[in-house]
């Protein structure tokens, strides 16, 4: 599934950090990195299906600590060039 992950800016990570729901561990994030066109953290996720739906909210457990995340639409575009280009 993709992420969008809060917080501070993430560099491009292939660790394999817990996705977990109400405290259980119910996955891993496969990559991570902080989008400079979108301004945001975005990622990869693997997680049964039953956590996939869009919108659903999961809790990352990054090494400088816990941060919330959402279920987003891949790919990771702006399909609708709402983002002027630079």
């Amino acid at each position: 599934m993709g992420i969008e992950i809060e917080g501070p800016r993430i560099d491009f990570n292939m660790t394999k950090w817990p996705v977990r729901v109400r405290g259980k561990e119910i996955g891993t994030v496969t990559s991570a990195i902080h989008s400079p066109r979108l301004k945001k953290n975005i990622g990869y996720a693997m997680v049964p299906i039953a956590f996939s739906d869009l919108g659903t909210e999961v809790e990352i457990i990054h090494p400088s600590g816990t941060r919330k995340a959402r279920v987003v639409k891949k790919p990771f575009i702006d399909p609708g060039k709402a983002i002027p280009k630079a």
